[in-house]
């Protein structure tokens, strides 16, 4: 039992520090893309692109802090860990509407107003429905440890 935690705990320390190094690569690539679209000339795809990027690295600094928590209590069903995937899930299929709902005051010409949504917008959402749902499965995974822990 105590080789299949120490090998637990290293697997979530190596990831943990990859999805931190994601995490401040998508921030460097998030600044430098709103950076190009204000100072450069005004590519809605760059405020996409820096919108996403801060949305991605939000999400990449999450689940390093879920690794985190694993990794100090060996423990993959927390309520801890359950909150920060719910968290996770909403910020995922709120953040695939963002530049949809933004581009239009940005590119306004002050005579229309029109919405873009694009694949990418559901996919997104979609994406954030799943999260939410394995954060439920958490919720029950939490309950069975629990019990379990109750019982031994």
């Amino acid at each position: 039992m105590k080789s299949k935690m120490d090998s637990l705990k290293k697997r979530t320390k190596s990831d943990m520090i990859i999805s931190f190094f994601v995490a401040a690569f998508m921030g460097v690539v998030a600044f430098s893309q709103v950076k190009s679209y204000f100072m450069g000339g005004k590519d809605i795809l760059n405020l996409y692109n820096g919108m996403y990027g801060v949305i991605l690295c939000g999400v990449c600094i999450i689940l390093g802090l879920i690794l985190r928590e694993v990794q100090l209590n060996g423990k993959p069903f927390t309520k801890k860990i359950t909150k920060m995937l719910r968290i996770i899930a909403m910020i995922v299929m709120i953040g695939g509407f963002v530049p949809a709902v933004v581009s239009p005051f940005v590119n306004s010409d002050g005579t229309t107003v029109s919405f873009h949504f694009d694949v990418i917008n559901f996919a997104f959402s979609a994406l954030g429905v799943m999260i939410g749902i394995i954060s439920e499965m958490f919720v029950y995974g939490y309950e069975l440890q629990d019990d379990n822990d109750s019982i031994a």
